[in-house]
């Protein structure tokens, strides 16, 4: 039996379409591409996240969990199956502050305008100067 301690630091290649409502996975394999399965059979005995002080500030809920039974093994055709070790990192975003901060706000402005179309005109002095002067400013500018 062997056994080896190690520090990797890894990218994981992010898709944003769904954003800020993402989900993003990430999948981290290590294996050997000299003995196949025959000759070696890698297992994990531990995983989890140690959050240091150099860890940025991230946006997302972290779970990790062991790797599926069909991504423990590389198929390698006439070389063989060889045996992979890893985990599967999922990164949840936090949504409540993206709500708070734009969805929110902008939501309330969109109710506001539409409270203004049912204030009639004449109630408010001044309110039909904007889309008059809006629509005399346009006139002129193509006329000219």
């Amino acid at each position: 039996m062997y056994s080896q301690a190690s520090q990797i630091t890894f990218i994981c290649p992010m898709i944003f379409n769904y954003f800020p409502l993402d989900t993003q996975v990430c999948k981290f394999q290590v294996g050997s591409y000299s003995y196949n399965m025959d000759k070696m059979v890698f297992q994990v005995s531990q995983l989890g996240y140690a959050h240091t002080s150099r860890s940025i500030v991230l946006d997302y809920d972290i779970r990790i969990k062991p790797l599926d039974e069909k991504d423990k093994v590389f198929q390698g055709g006439a070389l063989g199956n060889f045996s992979l070790a890893g985990f599967e990192m999922i990164l949840t975003r936090h949504v409540s502050h993206y709500i708070i901060t734009y969805y929110l706000p902008s939501g309330l402005f969109v109710v506001v305008s539409w409270i203004s179309f049912l204030v009639p005109t004449d109630v408010i002095p001044g309110i039909d100067f904007l889309p008059s002067s809006c629509r005399r400013d346009s006139r002129y500018r193509y006329t000219s």
